[in-house]
């Protein structure tokens, strides 16, 4: 489903930037404030597990009665800055982590498909991942869904695809085997999308997809499409609503070709052995954030209006342009890159 870019009604600024944390890639967009009355704890740690070892051998540079206290360990995909990203969940870790009795560790992988395999054991706490790669979590790996944020009343997001403003394109029909700049192979609104619409036109995923750069940034790709490196880039739209908004200078040249429906947002979610009286403390402090002193500011500074539960049949309509993908585009079976 696609709705075309003109049919479409501008969201309003603020609710253009409260959107951004529904993927990991806003999540790094949005710009904190002073911090907030949550009881003093070391900053969280970034923590590499480009090895699999066991959480009790990873190093942890802080003092003894810290080292005794439990790691919660989160982790997300790089999708913007890194350096940003850091500080933003940073901080939404540090509450989490204060409210669970817990130290906090950040787990930073380059792709959703790494934070994905992470889940496939005792490595983590809790992920933020892409709606485009949860069916893969669940269903592979076992991992469960949390929460969900609600921002502006909704629950959800969209992908669109952007090319440069002078572009003779007038529809994804005309960027078959031109340049094309793609976040993530498992991003719904960075690749999925984009290619499930080629399949909908009977353009086979060889044919379309001959030229495509990987940016593993929606940013990035925004980028390569305003300085005409590529043809066409998909993306999610908050960000591109987000950095047009901040520099005007991308709606000068670069325009929206196409927007696709509402996708579910990105969930929050915990490994399949996740101990249950961490589960209850994780689920009872993002359900109840907005009504929290020290939470409701951290939810202002992102727009967020709260956490909501989120169950695994929410994210059937995802498994279902899966599906069809799969079955038009053998090459993104899963194991296949």
């Amino acid at each position: 489903m696609f709705v075309p870019a003109q049919s479409v009604q501008q969201p309003r600024p603020g609710l253009v930037r409260g959107r951004l944390l529904v993927t990991a890639s806003l999540l790094a967009i949005a710009a904190f404030a002073a911090g907030t009355a949550i009881p003093r704890r070391p900053a969280p740690l970034l923590v590499d597990l480009a090895k699999r070892v066991a959480p009790s051998s990873v190093a942890i540079p802080h003092a003894s009665a810290e080292r005794a206290v439990p790691a919660l360990r989160v982790a997300f995909a790089t999708m913007i800055s890194p350096r940003e990203t850091r500080s933003v969940y940073g901080r939404l870790a540090g509450y989490l982590a204060v409210r669970t009795g817990r130290r906090a560790e950040i787990v930073q992988r380059g792709s959703y498909a790494e934070v994905n395999r992470l889940l496939d054991g005792d490595l983590l706490s809790l992920a933020f991942i892409c709606s485009g790669a949860y069916p893969e979590a669940h269903d592979v790996y076992g991992a469960r869904p949390l929460a969900s944020p609600v921002v502006g009343g909704s629950r959800t997001y969209r992908s669109c695809v952007l090319v440069p403003r002078e572009h003779p394109a007038r529809s994804v029909r005309d960027l078959a085997g031109l340049r094309l700049a793609l976040v993530d192979r498992e991003s719904l609104t960075g690749r999925l999308y984009l290619l499930s619409r080629f399949l909908e036109l009977g353009i086979p995923e060889n044919d379309a997809m001959r030229q495509v750069s990987w940016t593993h940034s929606h940013d990035r790709s925004i980028r390569l499409v305003a300085r005409g490196v590529v043809d066409a880039a998909a993306v999610d739209s908050l960000v591109w609503l987000h950095l047009a908004g901040d520099h005007p200078e991308l709606t000068r040249t670069v325009r929206v070709l196409e927007y696709s429906g509402d996708f579910p947002a990105p969930p929050l979610v915990i490994p399949r052995n996740c101990d249950p009286a961490l589960e209850t403390r994780l689920r009872q402090a993002l359900l109840a954030m907005h009504q929290d002193d020290a939470g409701r500011p951290i939810l202002a500074s992102l727009g967020i209006d709260r956490f909501e539960p989120v169950f695994n049949y929410d994210f059937d309509a995802v498994r279902r342009l899966q599906r069809r993908v799969l079955d038009e585009a053998p090459l993104v079976t899963r194991g296949v890159r």
